[in-house]
């Protein structure tokens, strides 16, 4: 976690469990796995929405939304 406000993860570590490849192949995985679409959202923070249903239903339109 980290020490400054607001609460989150300060760090992230993403390990690749790959086949033997050879060192020439090693930079070219690394390449690829920095760009992948996990890392880029992780760098590049989507925007997020936040939303609240209330577990009660409201009759057809289904849980109420506040």
């Amino acid at each position: 976690m980290a020490n400054d406000r607001p609460a989150r993860v300060a760090s992230l570590t993403l390990t690749v469990v790959a086949p033997e490849l050879p060192p020439e192949k090693v930079a070219a995985l690394r390449a690829v796995a920095a760009h992948c679409t996990v890392s880029n959202s992780l760098t590049r923070p989507p925007e997020t929405e936040l939303r609240v249903i209330h577990s009660s239903m409201d009759g057809a339109r289904g849980p109420l939304e506040t």
